[in-house]
């Protein structure tokens, strides 16, 4: 093959020969760098067709037909690829248990902002899927079931935010946040007014279904739809015009004060207001882990991406894609610039947690193109 023909060459001319092969020809060498690593690494010396049994394993869930030294051995490799990762320069990297132990505070950090920004997203989603409808003048869709999917996603982000998420990641918050919840509620109808109409939809009277929206009319002059909404029944019901807001029935019942969709707006500007005090609050709690586990993973040279193997027998699956249970700054400048897109943090703010250090550079290699150089620049060059 081409390496031992290059052996040949003298000093160092060697590797002008691989330099000429295309990286490509990598795959066509058939090499594993992960099981270059563990022969190198255990000094073992791998049975004759070892790729092919390693395989039938994966993917064959009878597993009686291999014998017990080579299935040990398979399961030994399977151990040891779990526990290999390589950087997009082609470092391997040996991730230690105190490295772990930093990129889980982060983590943990992360998976908490994305759970309350997933519901989040569910609201905004029915809220333009609602505004949709009012500018589509399509008169098929029930506007019940419109408004209905927005009051719902609305009021169960508000409860989960407040009963759940506040209470476990921030309970020192929440008082000051029901003071908030409290003023916003008595002071704005628009809130006030969707975050009781859930309960009118989704509990019927006597079993039958209760109707927000009585009609929707068509504006020409504004080549839109409008919700108007089912004043008179609405009314009537108490748990939606509380004693203490009497005015609200009042104002409902003069003409021009039904429509819907000025009180969905108003709700929804609410719900971003509340989000984004929420995660201002989450983090200010947590900038200061941000910016010492970034100081961390600078100092220990994580600062690329990272593969490894995704072999699982499970899943039938054999290959290598990016790291997804590690950590580098590049995940801290992704989670940063996210949370900026949101007007949570700015750029100044960003320098700061950074200790002043510009991004990380973007990853321009895909996995197969990160093991490629590895093979060439770890298996072909040497080290």
């Amino acid at each position: 093959m081409a390496i031992e023909d290059s052996k040949k060459t003298e000093g160092d001319d060697w590797k002008s020969t691989v330099n000429l092969i295309d990286v490509n020809y990598a795959t066509e060498l058939k090499i594993d760098p992960f099981l270059e690593e563990y022969k190198a690494e255990t000094g073992r010396k791998l049975p004759e067709n070892f790729e092919d049994k390693y395989d039938d394993y994966i993917f064959n869930d009878d597993k009686d037909n291999l014998t017990g030294d080579i299935k040990e051995e398979i399961k030994r490799v399977y151990k040891f690829k779990k526990n290999i990762y390589y950087a997009e320069d082609g470092r391997r990297i040996n991730i230690t248990s105190e490295d772990r132990k930093e990129m889980k505070v982060f983590q943990n950090i992360r998976g908490t902002f994305e759970n309350i920004d997933e519901m989040y997203d569910r609201v905004a989603y029915s809220y333009k899927n609602l505004i949709s409808n009012f500018i589509s003048n399509d008169d098929t869709n029930n506007p019940n079931t419109v408004a209905g999917a927005f009051l719902v996603d609305g009021k169960r982000f508000l409860d989960y935010l407040e009963e759940e998420w506040l209470k476990h990641n921030m309970p020192e918050f929440q008082e000051s946040w029901k003071r908030i919840c409290t003023y916003i509620y008595d002071t704005n109808l628009g809130y006030r007014l969707c975050y009781n109409l859930r309960n009118y939809d989704q509990h019927p009277r006597n079993h039958t279904a209760r109707q927000i929206i009585n009609e929707m009319v068509e504006n020409l002059n504004e080549n839109r739809v409008e919700y108007y909404l089912n004043v008179i029944d609405i009314c009537k019901d108490n748990k939606v015009i509380r004693k203490k807001h009497e005015s609200d029935r009042i104002y409902l019942q003069k003409n021009g004060n039904n429509e819907f969709s000025r009180y969905a707006r108003n709700y929804m500007i609410n719900i971003t207001a509340l989000y984004n005090l929420a995660l201002t609050q989450f983090l200010t709690k947590n900038i200061e882990n941000i910016k010492n586990i970034y100081s961390y993973l600078c100092e220990h040279n994580f600062n690329r991406v990272m593969i490894k193997s995704v072999d699982d027998c499970e899943l039938k699956v054999v290959g290598v894609d990016y790291a997804d249970d590690v950590i580098s700054t590049v995940d801290i400048d992704d989670f940063l610039h996210r949370l900026e897109n949101k007007g949570i943090i700015n750029k100044q703010s960003i320098l700061d947690i950074r200790n002043g250090n510009r991004d990380t550079p973007e990853p321009h290699l895909t996995a197969e193109q990160i093991v490629r150089n590895i093979i060439k620049e770890r298996f072909l060059y040497g080290e």
